[in-house]
């Protein structure tokens, strides 16, 4: 069954979708978490999308200066924080997942349940993540940059960092993907939670685009999809949070 789509927006200029590449959830060469999303939510307007794939940084830059464009997967409050972009008027679609920033250690050494454990430590991170903003204040830790999750566990486990600042899932899917089960982190200490959407500049266009998304996401929630799409690791976005569920 096809939904509604208007005529309108078929007639119209393609939707341009700025992808993020994320090792473990979105790829162009496999298809994983972030991939089997978009395929199910895009199929009733996959013929009217244009895609480009990049890594965060350059995609939210792209972006930013794209004002008719989309951005997934991202929260609209993460990408306008990180980047000083409040004057921007975007739209969002219903939440698919939750992603969170968490701190990760070896099992061998003590979990991290308060910021002030990390004084003297040095933490890899991935280049763009917000969460490093969140712990600027901080004293006394090093910072590593890396490009990727999986150049982060390899430096863990050969002593070169003493912990992880790490989105949540994908530090787990890096992990048992890698078969290195030996990294634990602490519920009691979340740097920031956020819902997942597909997030686009507003314009007349877009809203019919989004509305037309959200019929599938909501579709995706109420016959539990989300889970097998997402795997065991993910954390769907709770279905009462979705504002219409009819």
């Amino acid at each position: 069954m096809l939904f509604p789509y208007s005529a309108e927006l078929f007639a119209a200029a393609p939707i341009n979708i700025h992808t993020i590449l994320l090792n473990e959830r979105l790829s162009t060469t496999k298809k994983l978490g972030y991939n089997r999303v978009l395929d199910f939510i895009l199929q009733d307007v996959q013929d009217n999308i244009i895609h480009t794939y990049a890594p965060l940084p350059r995609q939210s830059l792209t972006f930013q200066y794209d004002t008719n464009s989309c951005l997934f997967p991202v929260n609209e409050w993460a990408w306008k924080a990180h980047g000083n972009r409040d004057d921007f008027e975007l739209i969002s679609s219903d939440p698919i997942d939750i992603v969170s920033a968490r701190i990760y250690t070896r099992k061998t050494v003590p979990l991290i349940t308060s910021t002030d454990q990390l004084n003297g430590k040095s933490i890899g991170h991935l280049i763009g993540h917000l969460g490093v903003k969140l712990l600027k204040s901080q004293k006394g830790i090093t910072f590593s940059a890396v490009t990727n999750g999986e150049s982060m566990i390899k430096m863990i486990a050969k002593g070169r960092i003493d912990a992880i600042l790490g989105f949540h899932p994908d530090t787990l899917i890096s992990m048992h993907r890698l078969g290195f089960n030996e990294l634990h982190y602490s519920e009691k200490l979340t740097l920031f939670e956020v819902p997942i959407h597909m997030v686009c500049h507003k314009t007349p266009h877009n809203q019919s685009f989004i509305q037309t998304i959200n019929l599938r996401i909501k579709e995706a929630h109420k016959k539990n999809l989300l889970q097998s799409m997402l795997g065991n690791e993910a954390q769907i976005a709770p279905f009462e949070k979705i504002h219409s569920t009819n």
